[in-house]
């Protein structure tokens, strides 16, 4: 039963890593998107405080170009953390958004926890006791006490939450697909599980035992263990793996929304990388089926740039 555990939690591993690289090679593949040029953007600093950009400087595209990551972190942070934008356009659904999603990062800072003590106990040759004189272990025993258990309320709470919401609010069902609901039970199933194994086998045996399972992947000894907690980290082993399959992979991709494209401002120069990358798209055909746009596969985004529409028109019409 350990050595089954130990390729499940293994595959499970190496499924999300890939799964993500993958997702992140396609999104850097993708042609130039189309600027929002919408400001303030965060790493303009000061400038951003009365929507400004380093455009508003004489002769800017001449000056070295300062982009403020410190700025940047600043806005992001809260907004990874929080929901800052949620809040401020749909207070309702972050009441049961945020809890959801802060649990899941209380939960990441719990398996930190838990792998530290592991590495802790294979130091010390001694498991973890919250009678122990080291500060340290005592840190990571309860630390780890306290993230899990927390965690595990916030999520199943706001997921509970957010599932109601998704069947019962008229203005989300529209928004609301089988994935969604799905996906929301995947959770509450699998982190229900752990909150049962939790109560029912008290939450210091609990840890324990996962610190266990950890030192075990880590050493590749495969660690005696229960039924309940196969069951308990498996389940979680796969969810962790299906997550960066489904639109949650939103976690990263959203790093992506506001450097690719909230905030990318860097202009395009004579002779700059974007030039070559640009001239290439505007060879693209297109086939947008809009009569103003008469492209219909044939003529290239280049050829309805240069073209006089009235022409076009009157050429059509002869």
């Amino acid at each position: 039963m350990a050595e089954a555990l130990m390729v499940i939690v293994y595959g499970g591993i190496v499924v999300f890593l890939i799964a993500v690289v993958v997702k992140v090679v396609k999104i850097k593949s993708y042609p130039l998107h189309v600027r929002w040029e919408v400001y303030p953007v965060a790493h303009e600093g000061k400038r951003a405080e009365h929507g400004g950009s380093f455009m508003e400087q004489l002769d800017w595209w001449k000056k070295e170009r300062h982009v403020d990551k410190v700025a940047e972190l600043k806005a992001m942070v809260p907004e990874i953390l929080f929901l800052v934008a949620l809040k401020e356009h749909n207070q309702r659904l972050w009441l049961v958004s945020f809890p959801f999603h802060f649990g899941l990062y209380t939960l990441a800072g719990a398996a930190a926890f838990i792998i530290a003590g592991a590495i802790f106990q294979a130091v010390a040759g001694q498991p973890l006791d919250p009678g122990m004189s080291s500060v340290l272990g005592t840190i990571l025993y309860w630390g780890a006490a306290a993230l899990w258990v927390g965690g595990l309320a916030l999520t199943l709470a706001g997921g509970l939450g957010l599932l109601l919401r998704r069947l019962t609010d008229e203005d989300l069902k529209p928004y609301t697909t089988f994935g969604h609901i799905f996906n929301l039970l995947f959770f509450l199933v699998a982190l229900g599980i752990a909150a049962w194994h939790l109560v029912a086998y008290d939450t210091i045996p609990l840890l324990g035992g996962l610190r266990g399972v950890v030192q075990g992947l880590v050493t590749l000894r495969a660690a005696d263990m229960t039924v309940p907690l196969f069951v308990h980290v498996a389940v979680l082993a796969v969810l962790l793996a299906y997550i960066p399959l489904t639109h949650m992979s939103h976690f990263f991709m959203k790093y992506f929304l506001y450097h690719d494209l909230r905030w990318d401002d860097e202009p395009n120069l004579k002779g700059g990388k974007f030039e070559p990358r640009i001239q290439e798209m505007l060879g693209y055909k297109v086939s947008w089926a809009a009569p103003h746009i008469r492209g219909e596969g044939k003529k290239s985004w280049l050829d309805l740039a240069v073209e006089n529409p009235t022409q076009a028109k009157d050429e059509e019409k002869s």
